[in-house]
């Protein structure tokens, strides 16, 4: 509320907002959930002839995604694709996130495999949402398919994510297939961590 307070005294004194000024205050907005805010923001960035960013758009997708409101995210890409933004892996990772929020999961996996063919190749924070989306569906072998998937394409794998692999299996019982992940960490040159066995105990 001071951000905007601060914003409207700057125009009201007749100083123009910048990108990052708009920006900034977008993504302060989004943070606190206040996406329809943000989104008159935005648009009043543009018709104030301040062109948005990648990181002003990717934001309010973010925004939206986050509060699940996935439909009218992707409704926003098509406006923002218009504006000239092209889609790069933060923007996919966004509603890629979102759709797993949403709980639409089927979506997720045949938007996150599109990927491949024009070509994003994911990272290994995306390849870990996309684990424990299908995790959470108990959906544990494709989960563990992108896990073979991004060590054959050379991403590496962490801790968090075996982790997130490691409580799918332990949330349907299968504490064996578990336990065999938590000794692949370690042959991976990678540690355990106190979520590892907090997951397991």
């Amino acid at each position: 509320q001071d951000a905007l307070h601060l914003f409207d005294e700057m125009r009201d004194l007749g100083l123009l907002p910048n990108k990052t000024t708009y920006t900034m205050i977008l993504l302060g907005l989004c943070q606190a959930k206040r996406t329809d805010d943000a989104h008159r923001l935005f648009n009043l960035m543009k018709t104030s002839g301040c062109l948005p960013d990648n990181v002003t758009y990717n934001a309010l997708l973010n925004g939206f995604c986050k509060l699940g409101r996935v439909d009218e995210a992707f409704a926003l890409l098509k406006s923002f694709t218009k504006d000239g933004y092209a889609v790069k892996l933060p923007g996919y990772s966004c509603l890629v996130d979102g759709l797993i929020r949403a709980r639409r999961i089927d979506e997720a996996h045949e938007l996150f495999q599109k990927l491949f063919e024009i070509p994003v190749i994911p990272d290994r924070v995306l390849y870990t949402t996309m684990m424990r989306g299908l995790s959470q569906a108990g959906r544990l072998k494709d989960a563990l398919n992108l896990l073979k998937d991004m060590t054959q394409r050379g991403v590496v794998p962490d801790t968090q994510c075996y982790n997130t692999l490691i409580k799918g299996f332990c949330d349907i019982g299968l504490l064996d297939q578990a336990r065999s992940l938590q000794l692949e960490i370690s042959r991976n040159d990678l540690f355990p961590d106190t979520c590892t066995y907090t997951v397991l105990i």
